[in-house]
């Protein structure tokens, strides 16, 4: 009787959390029955307890509904179907936002793949090799279908649909719609608003002061995005916009089986006239009214109109001495700091709209934020040789937007190897040339978000990832990086992804395009837990690949021409490399080696044309 009763506890719990998973840092785990804190083993597969996983923030963390909400769902035909209700309210905004989406997939759509122990969802559009959809990545069936037992396909139940409402303002309400050419349901598009470089909020409205910049986020995170309205434009992701009435900003998203659908986001400019969706926001830097301008001219500044001597340094430096906590200082006037630098204190917004030249002090950056927290830095344009143009260390909550830095040597951006780490750090977009190091060099950093990283002439690499974990990253753009040296447009070093001592898929990356300079992506030193969605790469001077001692790596497709040999490897002072698929890559002009042998290394859907093709499996 005890022996039964055991198995019916264990059915009942099985049951509670069958229609729940983890998404850990955007890879989907099953959540443990038995064990109640940390990772497990169950059924073959690795599981997150709930309480592991209830300690992610959002919006990572438990999905799904349990069988005690699931019971008292209503269905409505032959397909499970469920309803919810919520309301989200931001921090930073009066009112709440009021969405709705629907959606409905293909048959696999609820299907999972268990690959050697892992979950992954099943691809929608592709059969064969890794696939990455609705921001992460899928398996196709035939290739999930290749394993041996006991792994292999995992059914996920029948298609379904869902809907989800959340309370209006009485002023405005957000909107979702869908239209479709293709042959899949519209993807459902998640609001997510940034005021002033703060914390991001699920929320698709913002009330704001004149002079205040929003930021639209909305998710998934891959491309396939349009804009109209409130000052955006163009097919980023991310909009950065500072209107000075209210306004509406539609964004539409293309799947890719073609099918679209549409958001809009309400923003609120208090004292201001509501205008159209197609007004122009503006965004410019030095708009609205901070609350210290730098202006001038060598030799004559002010700040706020006032005459503030002959000295650049000094007159920033006074404009941020006269500014409080969640204030803004402009700096619109051009000159030189010499050889000194400018710490920045907490809550501050500092941007600089005219060009700041710096000299070279040794171990510091012309601008720098250690030990702080909720800076912005909207606008940087800088020139010179500095030892670091942009330093910073054990800071949260940064946010770095339009960073222009026109070196003629030195390190561009770099957060400290030696202090304490840094979390929830925002960088929008990164233009970095001439630099006799590295172009953005992370240690350190739990929860990164990047935009673009654009390096041209970088004596090292572009962007070098050490030790961070938890990272999305739009676009890595090198050309003539690296030349002459073991780095690369994109490098992942000393343990970088590596959480809790595994390597769960937690860097993301969606594409890397790099021409000639040194490596195009080299990835060492036991880091891992890396998926790159796309890669274009040509004539890189040192290998266009290598992989040596990583694991946990995914290539999901891409180009290259010419260059450098793709190359597995392994050096003998560290685990052998493990865990990488490399699929949908069609190479011409180099060749491909895989030496050492890895484990578990998987070559899926790669194509060589005049290059030798040397691997294990």
């Amino acid at each position: 009787m005890r022996l039964a009763a055991l198995v019916t506890i264990g059915l009942l719990a099985l049951s509670a959390n069958a229609q729940q998973q983890c998404n850990w840092w955007g890879t989907i785990y099953p959540l443990c029955v038995t064990t109640s804190d940390g990772w497990g083993w169950e059924n073959n597969q690795n599981c997150i307890s709930t309480n592991t996983c209830n300690t992610l923030p959002y919006p990572y963390g438990i999905e799904g509904e349990s069988a005690s909400t699931s019971s008292s769902s209503s269905s409505s035909s032959s397909s499970n179907s469920s309803s919810s209700s919520s309301s989200s309210t931001s921090s930073t905004t009066s009112s709440s936002s009021s969405s709705s989406s629907s959606s409905s997939g293909q048959a696999s759509a609820g299907g999972q793949c268990n690959w050697y122990g892992t979950l992954y969802p099943l691809c929608q559009t592709m059969d064969s090799g890794w696939g990455w959809e609705n921001s992460k990545s899928c398996i196709g069936s035939n290739t999930c279908s290749g394993q041996p037992a006991p792994w292999g396909i995992v059914s996920g139940g029948s298609s379904s649909s869902s809907s989800s409402s959340s309370s209006s303002s009485s002023s405005s309400s957000n909107s979702s719609s869908s239209s479709s050419s293709g042959g899949c349901a519209a993807t459902a598009i998640t609001p997510y608003v940034q005021v002033n470089g703060g914390s991001w909020q699920q929320t698709g409205s913002a009330s704001i002061s004149n002079g205040d910049s929003v930021k639209f986020g909305p998710q998934p995170r891959t491309e396939g995005w349009g804009w109209s309205g409130c000052g955006t434009s163009g097919s980023s992701r991310e909009q950065t916009v500072s209107p000075n009435a209210s306004c509406n900003a539609v964004a539409s998203y293309t799947n890719n089986c073609g099918t679209t659908s549409q958001y809009t986001f309400n923003v609120s400019v208090a004292g201001g006239s509501s205008s159209s969706s197609s007004s122009s926001g503006g965004a410019a830097c030095g708009g609205g009214n901070p609350e210290a301008t730098v202006t001038g001219s060598p030799g004559n500044y002010q700040v706020n109109g006032n005459a503030a001597g002959s000295n650049y340094l000094n007159a920033i430096l006074s404009a941020i001495n006269n500014v409080g906590y969640g204030q803004r200082v402009s700096v619109m006037a051009s000159g030189s700091i010499g050889d000194n630098y400018i710490d920045l204190p907490s809550g501050i917004t500092f941007e600089v709209c005219g060009t700041m030249d710096v000299g070279n002090r040794a171990s510091r950056g012309a601008v720098q934020v250690i030990g702080k927290q909720d800076v912005s830095i909207p606008y940087m344009k800088m020139t010179g040789s500095p030892y670091f143009a942009m330093r910073f260390g054990d800071v949260s909550n940064l946010h770095l937007g339009q960073i222009d830095l026109r070196m003629s040597g030195g390190l561009g951006i770099r957060f400290e190897r030696d202090l304490p780490g840094s979390s929830n750090v925002t960088i929008d977009d990164v233009y970095v040339s001439g630099t006799g190091n590295h172009g953005v060099e992370t240690w350190n950093i739990d929860g990164l978000e990047i935009g673009s990283v654009t390096a041209r002439n970088v004596g090292y690499a572009g962007l070098l990832l050490n030790n961070t974990r938890n990272a999305n990253i739009g676009l890595v753009d090198g050309d003539n990086v690296a030349t002459d040296t073991g780095y690369a447009t994109l490098r992942f070093a000393n343990e970088n992804g590596l959480v809790n001592g595994s390597y769960p898929a937690n860097i993301y990356v969606d594409k890397v395009i790099s021409r000639g300079g040194g490596r195009g992506i080299f990835c060492v030193s036991n880091s891992g837990g890396a998926v790159i969605n796309s890669i274009d790469l040509a004539n890189n001077g040192n290998n266009s690949i290598l992989i040596e001692n990583c694991h946990n790596v995914r290539i999901n497709g891409g180009t290259i021409n010419g260059g450098g040999e793709v190359r597995i490897s392994a050096r003998t002072e560290f685990p052998n490399t493990s865990d990488v698929t490399i699929s949908n890559l069609s190479i011409t002009g180099t060749s491909v080696r895989e030496s050492p042998c890895g484990d578990n290394i998987n070559w899926d859907n790669v194509s060589v044309s005049g290059g030798s093709y040397n691997v294990c499996n």
